[in-house]
């Protein structure tokens, strides 16, 4: 479900991605030390130590496949080099909020309650009709997109936004032979979008420029990648592979390690409100979410492709910044588990997407 900028409390939702019973990877490293370098680098820039019963990191998936060469002077984040870091600011938050509202309108022809595995051959006249209604309106809505991907002045946004609009589009196309897998690319859809939102909320409320500070910038994108066309982008995730497989049961871990304290915390509930054992269950937690954001932030460098690192990246940062916030935890900084969340879930429907 794609809901309408948060513009008020109570919370708008959490997401809760079911995992996949944990496993390793399928491959051995034969080269250790540029392994080593990668940890060291981690470490150094996060301050933080991977868990000891943290999976090894699997190894690099190709990143996508460039396209034709693109007129860079048309993208405002064509010069943006630098370290991925919290969004304080973007231009383009303002101008993202009818697109949603619009998208979100037709959506509400019932498709939210739908049932995802029945296949095209099997639908109603009314399901067919509804579902036809909806690829129409994802298309309107990644075609409106276009322009905010190329004014973001954030590489990461910019990202963010091409994804949102492949996968509204990748999902739009299956409609006609849908098959219950395809629902992943609505997943991976409605994930990007929903983490536009919720970093465009964290702007808002205030808790992105409140708490940045808290987090340290991690290293320059590896390794460079051409520009992408905002007008056509591919998904950043386009075979199965050992990352994938990886970043499904991170995702998965992470949910069962934060069952209870998702069950029990009230994000309308500041940190000066709360009682002795809450504030202990958010102090677990705490650490929980800093271990997830040193594997996230690991996965993504040894993926070999630049969106799926920076998406990394970014929701590490979003996630330590709200760990730390914890123990002053106000409304707002709900915003920044949501981005954390909605970017992981991002990554985790696009590997899900292709699984053969």
């Amino acid at each position: 479900m794609l809901p309408s900028p948060p513009r008020q409390w109570p919370h708008p939702g959490r997401l809760n991605v079911p995992g996949s019973p944990t496993s390793g990877p399928t491959e051995k490293w034969s080269i250790r030390v540029a392994v080593l370098l990668v940890l060291t680098l981690v470490t150094v820039v996060t301050h933080q130590g991977m868990p000891r019963n943290a999976a090894p990191p699997p190894p690099a998936t190709p990143a996508s496949p460039a396209g034709p060469p693109v007129d860079a002077s048309q993208i405002a984040s064509a010069e943006d080099e630098d370290p991925v870091s919290i969004v304080t600011d973007d231009p383009t938050c303002p101008e993202w909020e009818p697109i949603t509202a619009a998208l979100n309108t037709e959506l509400g022809n019932g498709w939210h309650q739908r049932d995802p595995s029945i296949p095209q051959t099997e639908w109603t006249d009314d399901q067919h009709t509804q579902y036809r209604a909806v690829a129409v309106a994802m298309r309107a809505a990644a075609d409106k997109s276009v322009a905010l991907a190329k004014q973001t002045p954030h590489r990461v946004m910019r990202e963010l936004y091409e994804q949102a609009i492949a996968y509204w589009r990748a999902y739009a196309d299956t409609v006609d032979n849908y098959r219950p897998s395809a629902d992943h690319l609505a997943g991976a859809a409605t994930s990007a979008a929903e983490s536009i939102q919720s970093i465009c909320a964290a702007i808002d409320f205030g808790a992105a420029a409140g708490r940045a500070a808290l987090t340290l910038p991690g290293p320059p994108p590896v390794p460079e990648s051409p520009l992408a066309d905002p007008t056509h982008p591919p998904r950043f995730i386009t075979g199965a592979s050992a990352f994938c497989s990886e970043w499904v049961t991170m995702v998965g871990d992470y949910d069962a390690a934060t069952r209870e304290w998702r069950d029990r915390h009230d994000p309308n509930l500041p940190a000066s409100q709360s009682p002795p054992d809450l504030r202990e269950l958010n102090a677990k937690a705490a650490t929980v979410m800093q271990q997830n954001a040193d594997r996230t932030q690991l996965l993504g460098l040894l993926s070999g492709n630049l969106t799926a690192a920076d998406f990394a990246a970014l929701s590490s940062h979003y996630r330590r910044a709200y760990a730390m916030a914890l123990p002053s935890y106000g409304l707002p900084d709900t915003h920044l588990d949501d981005a954390a969340s909605r970017l992981q879930s991002l990554t985790d429907h696009a590997c899900r997407a292709v699984r053969k």
